[in-house]
């Protein structure tokens, strides 16, 4: 395949599962011989982490007022830097950066990545007319852009998130139970994810206060950070909770978070393709109690990786995290399965692989 100059783009000021992918994605294509950059926010986190990480990044600001100045600034880039393929993965970026690239002499192919299940605005143009192809982090948000938009679905590919098997495995020991002071023979329940309003944190200390009760050696995290702290902290207090559930913040060592988590827990309420914090759980054979929503259903099998929930639902999430901290033959068994179809489906390399035949599939309908 001819080396390629890949520029995504990103409207998110945020940092959290989708700008991860794009970091993550960037890097494994880059080893396989193409040129990878970035445009984003100049106040994004993203931007940050694709400086450290090493690639050329460009600072846009894509604010509504400033498109004109945004379209120049992206037109600019597309033909200095000779972009062979322009992949936008938000509402803002993807209207600057399709035009620009629609609308450049040098004509670069464009693809929108859809990460969130959202319903759509002028879906028939941003997802239509504007790409040549769409990518979707889940089958099920696949499904519902087709619908909802009424693009063809030879035009849109579902492409889930994969997981680092170098980073994320069950060997992977580390400190994050000695730094919380929480003993190892003590059950340790966790979220990991941004903290935003529909990841369904409320559920998850309204659930927390009834284990206690009933299993009153177990311990509880929540590991991030978002916009939604605030609140959760004071959902903390008045459930009473402070010295059962630590807030930790955002980390950076999420395999050593994992590793010590006796249950993955994931109650959210919408907006989810497949998550990666329940595809890295899975990778490091750990069972997951997850909502029975969107791409979820596509990564958790009842039974055999783990348990589904409704949604809103807090009692019922808490009878089953109870279920499976008492079962624990039922637990092991349910981390080698979820370990075993990690491993199947969800590697980083058969992510890439699929991307890259998407780009490879392009050229030759050139």
């Amino acid at each position: 395949m001819t080396p390629l100059t890949i520029l995504h783009t990103e409207s998110s000021l945020g940092w959290g599962g989708q700008e991860i992918r794009i970091v993550q994605e960037a890097r494994a294509v880059s080893k396989r011989g193409h040129r990878v950059l970035i445009a984003a926010q100049p106040e994004s986190l993203l931007l940050d982490e694709a400086r450290r990480a090493g690639f050329e990044v460009f600072p846009v600001a894509m604010a509504r007022r400033s498109f004109p100045r945004a379209f120049a600034r992206m037109l600019g880039i597309i033909r200095r830097q000779r972009v062979d393929i322009v992949n936008t993965h938000s509402s803002q970026d993807s209207w600057v950066a399709s035009l620009a690239g629609r609308l450049s002499r040098r004509r670069p192919w464009v693809i929108r990545t859809r990460h969130v299940s959202v319903p759509v605005r002028w879906g028939g143009v941003i997802y239509g007319r504007l790409p040549d192809r769409v990518i979707t982090t889940g089958e099920e948000m696949r499904r519902m852009l087709i619908a909802e938009t009424g693009v063809r679905e030879d035009r849109i590919v579902s492409i889930p998130t994969g997981v680092d098997a170098d980073r994320f495995h069950p060997g992977v020991t580390g400190r994050f139970r000695e730094q919380l002071g929480i003993p190892k023979d003590v059950c340790l329940v966790g979220m990991v994810s941004v903290l935003r309003s529909w990841k369904g944190h409320r559920y998850f200390l309204e659930a927390a206060a009834r284990v206690r009760h009933k299993a009153p050696g177990a311990r509880f995290v929540v590991v991030g950070e978002g916009p939604m702290r605030p609140l959760i902290e004071q959902w903390r207090q008045e459930l009473g909770l402070k010295d059962d559930v630590t807030m930790t913040g955002y980390r950076t060592d999420i395999p050593e978070v994992l590793s010590a988590l006796d249950l993955l827990v994931l109650p959210s309420t919408g907006n989810e393709g497949v998550p990666q914090a329940i595809l890295q759980a899975m990778a490091m054979a750990k069972p997951v109690v997850a909502s029975d929503i969107g791409g979820i259903r596509e990564a958790v099998t009842p039974g055999q990786t783990g348990v589904l929930v409704p949604p809103r639902d807090p009692i019922i999430l808490a009878d089953r995290i109870i279920d499976l901290l008492n079962d624990r033959a039922a637990h092991e068994r349910m981390g080698r399965r979820a370990r075993e179809i990690a491993m199947e489906r969800w590697t980083l390399d058969r992510m890439v692989e699929r991307v890259l035949a998407v780009y490879e599939g392009l050229g030759r309908t050139a």
